[in-house]
């Protein structure tokens, strides 16, 4: 069928001549018409109308973010007994130590969730805060039992503070001083492996050793062998302490003595490569690390560096 077009110039119809770019200009418009109405379509559909598994995604992530906040309120609360129990700690450690107590970091990183994304996210989350829930749950519960240690030794003036061997026993001493500990360590003469049952305290001979804690001198022993001149002190609450290779010995059995009082002076009596005070600290029989008990002297870098210094250290002197 022909189409005719009016001509205004020569004023009279004229064949009007449809060429393939004119059908191929109408194809691509009416391609993209059809494209911008599926798109709108779509866009329609994706915002205004929800799936199934859409709408039950969004009800389980509404669930999961109400319940994430309950346990976050809960882990808040936690956190400020937590925080309350630390510093009554810290009261009672400087009321005791007269220092501030030793200072141990938990590392929780912050992490930020969002609620768009699946439940698999969700499931995470829920199980990240529960683990930190419980973790803060186990730290409170430590504390609280530390707290009731601290409180019945303070009730009991049979444990006093001043029982406790606390101070390290020789005058002047610096780290350096600092000799063998606890442990297998080489004989100093025979150069085989023995156990060696205390510190060694290197200085010179005639330093005063004063008592580490308030008790009674349960042992008095004068020998050219092994310990040499030895005192033993029994602090009445499961410690005892020895004071070994004495030069002078200024006490005797049965007397009572107070912390920090002058009970001899550092000798070579015995066994001894060098003049030093070989200390020992006894916790119902069984020998204990003298270094752990320096708290009344030592700072935590100090304590440290002796630590260092006393396990890496080989050789004992006696």
């Amino acid at each position: 069928m022909k189409k005719l077009k009016f001509d205004k110039e020569q004023l009279r119809f004229t064949e009007e001549i449809t060429t393939i770019w004119d059908y191929l200009k109408k194809g691509i418009w009416f391609l993209v018409a059809s494209l911008g109405l599926t798109l709108i379509y779509y866009v329609v559909f994706a915002v205004f109308v929800n799936t199934e598994d859409e709408k039950r995604m969004i009800r389980e992530n509404k669930a999961i973010e109400s319940q994430y906040q309950t346990l976050t309120d809960k882990m808040d609360r936690l956190e400020n007994v937590i925080s309350n129990l630390q510093a009554r700690d810290r009261e009672i450690y400087n009321d005791i130590f007269n220092s501030d107590p030793p200072y141990f970091i938990n590392d929780f990183r912050d992490t930020v969730f969002s609620f768009q994304g699946d439940t698999t996210d969700g499931l995470l989350l829920i199980d990240y805060t529960t683990h930190r829930i419980r973790t803060i749950e186990n730290e409170m519960s430590l504390n609280s039992q530390v707290l009731e240690s601290i409180l019945s030794v303070i009730s009991d003036e049979s444990a006093s503070f001043t029982k406790i061997p606390s101070i390290i026993p020789v005058a002047n001493f610096s780290i350096v001083q600092t000799g063998a500990t606890i442990g297998r360590k080489i004989h100093p003469f025979y150069k085989t492996i023995v156990m060696h049952t205390g510190l060694d305290l290197i200085t010179s001979v005639g330093t005063d050793v004063i008592a580490s804690a308030d008790g009674t001198v349960s042992g008095v022993t004068k020998s050219p062998k092994g310990k040499g001149n030895m005192i033993t002190l029994d602090h009445g609450n499961g410690y005892e302490t020895t004071y070994s290779h004495l030069g002078d010995i200024l006490v005797r059995k049965g007397q009572k003595v107070r912390q920090g009082k002058v009970i001899g002076r550092v000798g070579t009596s015995g066994t001894t490569f060098a003049p030093h005070l070989h200390y020992e600290v006894l916790l119902n029989g069984k020998y204990e690390d003298p270094v752990n008990y320096f708290f009344a002297n030592l700072n935590p870098p100090l304590y440290r560096e002796m630590m260092v210094i006393a396990v890496n250290t080989g050789q004992s002197l006696d």
